[in-house]
C-alpha cells in the first residue's frame, strides 16, 4: 500500500492545528494508501504537544521540537522523518476536505507528476471590502489540472514524490528561513532537475483570512513581498532570464503608475480596477527594490 507523509511546521496555533489534525483523520484513502502525520514545532516550550497527543489514537503521528526560528529547518525536519513514496505539505492555519489526498494521489499518477500543487482557498471575511473582492487580489488560479504552468510554487498544498528530491541536497535552503521564498525555491531546483510539476484544481484545502489580512494595506504589502522574494529566486537560479525581463519590469512600473494616475480622479467610482494596478505595481516594484537592493523583509523572524 502507498504511504504518504503529511508534513506540518506549527508555532502556537493549538487550536488551528487541532483542527488541520481532526480534517486529516477524517481522509478517504479508499482502502488505497497510508497516512502518516509529521509534525515540526517551533515553540522550544513544546506547546503542540498536548494536541498531538490528543489526536494519536486515530492518527500515526510524529512529533518533534524544532527551537530555531527558520521555517526551512522546520520543513526539513519533517521531510527527514518521511518514508513514504509521497510527501504532502499543509500549512497549521489550512485545513483539508476529505478527499484531498486522494485527489492529489489520483492527480500525481494520471499525470505521472514528480509534484502536483494545488490552491489554498480563502474563507473571507465578510467585512471585506467589495473593491478588494472586485479586484481579484484574493482569487486563487482557475487553472485546468494537468497545467504545468500558470501558478505559484507554494508549499500550502502540495504532494510530492519523495525519488523526485533524490540529487536535490537539503529540499529547503536555511539561508531563506527567516526571509521566506524557501518554497519557490525548492520547486525551481525541482524544475531545474527536471521534474514534472502540474497543477491539480480538484485537491481542496482551505484557510481563514483572519482579521486585519483582507485589507488593502495588508494585501499591497503581500504584492510587495511577493516581488521580492520572486526576484530572490530568478537571481539565484535564472539571472540572465532577470536581466531580460527587467526592461520589462520597469515599462510595467511606468505604465501601472500612469493607469493609477489617471484613475485617481475618479477613485471612488472605479475602486475595484485602480486596486487591482495598485497590487500590480506593488509586486514589480518589490521585484525591482530586491534587484537593485538585494534586501528583503523577513517573513519569519
Amino acid at each position: 500500500m502507498i504511504r504518504i507523509d503529511v508534513c506540518i511546521a506549527t508555532y502556537r496555533r493549538p487550536d488551528m492545528l487541532d483542527r488541520l489534525l481532526s480534517s486529516l483523520a477524517k481522509q478517504d484513502t479508499a482502502a488505497t494508501f497510508s497516512i502518516v502525520v509529521n509534525v515540526a514545532d517551533n515553540d522550544a516550550a513544546g506547546s503542540a504537544l498536548s494536541v498531538i497527543d490528543k489526536h494519536r489514537s486515530h492518527l500515526d503521528l510524529n512529533y518533534v521540537v524544532q527551537p530555531k526560528k527558520n521555517i526551512s529547518l522546520m520543513r526539513n525536519v519533517t521531510f527527514a522523518m518521511a518514508r513514504g513514496e509521497f510527501i504532502a505539505i499543509i500549512d497549521d492555519d489550512e485545513w483539508a476536505a476529505p478527499d484531498w489526498l486522494q485527489q492529489m494521489l489520483t492527480c500525481a499518477q494520471r499525470f505521472n507528476a514528480d509534484a502536483v500543487l494545488a490552491e489554498t482557498r480563502n474563507i473571507i471575511p465578510p467585512d471585506t471590502s467589495k473593491a478588494i473582492l472586485r479586484s481579484g487580489m484574493l482569487n486563487v488560479p482557475l487553472l485546468v489540472t494537468g497545467s504545468t504552468s500558470g501558478f505559484f510554487k507554494a508549499t500550502g498544498n502540495c504532494l510530492i514524490r519523495r525519488s523526485a528530491i533524490e540529487g536535490l541536497g537539503m529540499p529547503f535552503d536555511p539561508e531563506l528561513g527567516i526571509s521566506g521564498g524557501e518554497d519557490n525555491d525548492f520547486f525551481t531546483r525541482l524544475e531545474k532537475l527536471g521534474r514534472k510539476l502540474v497543477w491539480c484544481r480538484e485537491a481542496r484545502v482551505f484557510t481563514e483570512l483572519h482579521s486585519g489580512r483582507n485589507t488593502l494595506r495588508y494585501l499591497i504589502k503581500r504584492k510587495f513581498f511577493r516581488g521580492e522574494l520572486n526576484a530572490k529566486v530568478m537571481i539565484r537560479h535564472h539571472p540572465r532570464r532577470m536581466l531580460t525581463q527587467l526592461p520589462l519590469f520597469h515599462a510595467k512600473v511606468f505604465a501601472g503608475i500612469v493607469v493609477l494616475t489617471a484613475l485617481g480622479p475618479i477613485f471612488w467610482l472605479v475602486r475595484a480596477v485602480f486596486y487591482k494596478y495598485l497590487a500590480k505595481v506593488a509586486y514589480h516594484l518589490g521585484y525591482l527594490k530586491y534587484f537593485y537592493w538585494r534586501s528583503t523583509h523577513h517573513e519569519y523572524s
